[in-house]
């Protein structure tokens, strides 16, 4: 059986990354609609966007209807998944929409919301409709992530201790994948932050802060990088037994673990050569639809993503944006 599937939204993740890709590519998955269109056990069957020209390009290229609102999309198609790749301020409007065809599951685009109450009124509209809300915090999805969790859950990298994020691009465009992927990884986040430097906003009101907050057990530091200078996305995590580190937003992961000093007896050092983990992230929206295709047949009993992890991502940027706001009215 295939899933019949639609895009909305025909942006840059709806779309436009690998837009001129080849459909069926080993190499390169970034939207949500070269997944739908590449992945066996889903049809993709149209696409929405007010804009004509998107409309255009999307037929052109995967040879399925575009319409200009998710209504003419439902009469026309009556898709089982949505996924949901338009700008968090209208993700509550569509998510509304696209509950009026009853499909099974529909995957929004992080962050659920801009505010956490519409966030929550998200969550329990899928739950009473008895629809499965995957949030695409794709590196969840990720194999190698999933390694690297299981290195830190199993012990191999002793007790975390401490870590350090370096995040550009706003508290709540980017450094919400940190926040949710150091939740996935150590463990809810605890108490309040606190802010170390109000930084400067972005244009969108979107605010850079550096701050630290408690994963777990785990304190760890963000630092707001600057990105009219440079994209950036690290995360260095220290455990008594050894360090892992993500480099480039996560496309690269690396574990060095502690070893005897061959130098001074007594001390110990991180060996000099560190295990490479491989990251699947030039795919992670083939990860995100394998994952929601293994869950709509009953393969899997969860998902790594859901409404509910990403509501608890959602009131941790809340919490912080309110301890920014009064640090600031101090």
């Amino acid at each position: 059986m295939k899933w019949r599937s639609a895009v909305v939204g025909l942006g840059r993740i709806g779309m436009g990354y690998d837009f001129d890709q080849p459909i069926f590519t080993d190499d390169t998955v970034l939207t949500h609609a070269a997944a739908f269109a590449a992945h066996p056990e889903f049809d993709l069957v149209g696409g929405v966007d007010p804009d004509i020209g998107k409309r255009g390009a999307f037929t052109r290229k995967y040879g399925v209807p575009a319409f200009a609102d998710i209504n003419g999309l439902i009469a026309a198609s009556a898709p089982q998944v949505l996924a949901l790749a338009i700008p968090t301020a209208g993700h509550g409007a569509a998510l509304k929409q696209a509950l009026t065809a009853q499909p099974r599951l529909v995957i929004c685009e992080k962050p659920l919301a801009s505010d956490l109450a519409t966030a929550q009124a998200m969550v329990d509209s899928a739950e009473r409709k008895s629809v499965t809300l995957l949030v695409n915090y794709m590196r969840r999805f990720d194999p190698g992530i999933a390694e690297a969790r299981t290195l830190i859950r199993d012990g191999s990298l002793g007790t975390i201790f401490k870590g350090t994020v370096w995040y550009s691009k706003g508290l709540i465009n980017n450094g919400s994948h940190f926040l949710d992927l150091l939740a996935y990884l150590l463990g809810d986040a605890t108490g309040k932050a606190q802010i170390i430097s109000a930084g400067i906003p972005l244009a969108d009101n979107d605010p850079q802060p550096d701050f630290k907050i408690t994963f777990g057990n785990t304190e760890i530091v963000f630092l707001a990088a600057r990105e009219e200078c440079y994209s950036l996305g690290e995360i260095d995590l220290l455990g008594s037994a050894g360090r892992l580190t993500l480099r480039d937003f996560g496309q690269r992961i690396e574990t060095r673990l502690k070893v005897a000093d061959p130098q001074f007896p007594g001390y110990h050092t991180l060996e000099t050569e560190g295990r490479q983990i491989k990251s699947g992230l030039a795919r992670y929206q083939w990860h995100v639809v394998s994952a929601a295709a293994d869950w709509l047949a009953n393969r899997r009993s969860d998902l790594p993503s859901t409404g509910v992890t990403a509501l608890a991502t959602q009131k941790t940027i809340a919490s912080i944006i309110d301890t920014l706001g009064a640090d600031i009215r101090d």
